[in-house]
């Protein structure tokens, strides 16, 4: 990392931009600079949450802090401390206590918050450990205090109490084959909810009656608030059904499938349906307006294709790399120079004796061949920093990639076949890095030049 990458997102920029189309990589991480600057956490709380005297306001709704016997703070997910930093501090000395739980190596102390690490993506005993600490201090809150939960995107690996008779390995044994699998989050989060103690509307009724608000990074393509003090509205069957229609059911542990069943029969509280004081901090759709908005300050017409894509990631690079060169060949759906924007959640399923990698690094090696020779360059990441199991952000190519890539003997095809994209963007200096940000799912961006520039 360069003393000029130290103060950016992008930690290796200038590796990045020492290769291949050089003004087409500079556009695309310059707007993906300013995107993750713009979904930086001090700046959405303080868009959020306002204290004058005695009274906090938090997305329009006033609560009088002096009204209040404790205040509680209670902040789960990956980038959870970059969170509850600028909130603690906000409330000042009006704190009682907090918890803060982040993803391993990404914790940073707090004053007056006790910050836990756990595992993300599979579940672990540090986990489970951060959510029974979680539910402690849950239980203390009474009739008249405050709890503020923030949520960010990772909460339900990072905070695990697994139900009576399941241990803690076989949440994560399920987490894993359903990851391996290819399954979406939301049938993933379904199965996670049903096999938790604290999920899913549970940590609400540890709560109350406290008075209880919650603030959510939104992370899922469904764009709806979501996290252990939000109202579920899966239940046990539909947990059943994710797991049969992935292929998953057989293999998830023995004592998963009698709790699943055993929930079935008993059927849902009514209180996990009750409305729930939420104010939503920033999802994907504020990504891709935040990128679309910095392209045209560059001067560039700019389309979101999409702020909700899922599917398979090789076949929607190949396929957003297809309509990038149809406007690089034809001039159609819209003329160059222009810059196409799109969020969502794409998958990698994978094999057992897979390489290594994640669904944006793929989905970017996946374009490769298709803009190859093209003024055409791409970017794509996941918006916190991690992409899949690894420690890259994702991946960025050009119409120069495919050459460079055969002359160092990467073989695509080959890596995109293991599901190895990781190796093979690193031999060509094309994985990307950057610093923890703010989890509102995959950011793609593809820049389309004008040749006669």
């Amino acid at each position: 990392m360069s003393s000029g990458d130290r103060d950016r997102f992008v930690q290796n920029s200038a590796r990045l931009l020492g290769h291949g189309d050089r003004a087409g990589r500079r556009v695309v991480l310059d707007i993906l600079e300013d995107t993750l600057e713009a979904l930086r956490p001090a700046r959405l709380i303080d868009d959020t949450v306002s204290l004058e005297g005695d009274d906090l306001s938090i997305d329009g709704t006033d609560y009088d802090l002096d009204g209040f016997e404790s205040r509680y703070l209670l902040a789960a997910g990956k980038g959870a401390t970059a969170f509850a930093r600028p909130l603690s501090e906000s409330l000042e000395d009006r704190l009682t206590d907090g918890i803060a739980v982040d993803k391993r190596d990404q914790t940073s102390e707090i004053a007056g918050v006790d910050v836990l690490e756990a595992d993300h993506p599979i579940p672990s005993t540090e986990s489970e450990r951060a959510g029974e600490a979680v539910l402690s201090m849950a239980d203390t809150a009474g009739t008249d205090d405050l709890v503020l939960v923030v949520v960010t995107g990772g909460a339900s690996a990072l905070l695990s109490t697994p139900p009576p008779g399941v241990t803690v390995a076989e949440q994560a044994t399920v987490t894993e084959t359903l990851l391996r699998a290819g399954a979406p989050i939301e049938d993933i989060n379904a199965v996670r909810k049903h096999v938790s103690r604290i999920k899913g509307g549970r940590l609400t009724e540890r709560l109350r009656p406290a008075t209880v608000v919650t603030l959510v990074v939104i992370d899922e393509v469904a764009g709806e608030p979501w996290g252990p003090t939000v109202p579920d509205r899966t239940t046990p069957s539909d947990a059943i059904a994710a797991l049969k229609r992935h292929g998953c059911w057989n293999e998830a542990p023995r004592a998963v499938r009698e709790h699943l069943r055993d929930g079935d029969r008993r059927g849902t509280p009514a209180s996990f349906h009750e409305p729930a004081a939420v104010a939503v901090l920033a999802d994907g759709a504020d990504a891709c307006d935040a990128a679309k908005e910095s392209a045209r300050s560059r001067g560039l017409e700019a389309a979101i294709l999409s702020t909700s894509i899922e599917g398979e990631s090789r076949t929607v690079g190949r396929t957003i790399s297809s309509i990038a060169a149809e406007i690089a060949e034809a001039g159609r759906p819209f003329e160059p120079p222009c810059v196409l924007v799109s969020g969502g959640e794409t998958t990698v399923t994978v094999p057992d004796d897979a390489g290594t990698g994640g669904p944006n690094q793929e989905f970017a090696l996946a374009c490769a061949d298709r803009i190859d020779g093209l003024a055409v360059t791409v970017v794509a990441v996941d918006t916190d920093g991690t992409d899949g199991p690894t420690e890259r952000a994702g991946g960025i190519v050009d119409g120069d990639t495919a050459r460079r890539a055969a002359d160092a003997g990467v073989d695509i095809d080959a890596a995109l076949r293991a599901h190895d994209t990781t190796t093979a963007l690193a031999e060509i200096g094309d994985d990307v890095y950057t610093r923890p940000g703010t989890n509102v799912n995959d950011l793609r961006l593809v820049y389309v030049a004008d040749r006669s520039e």
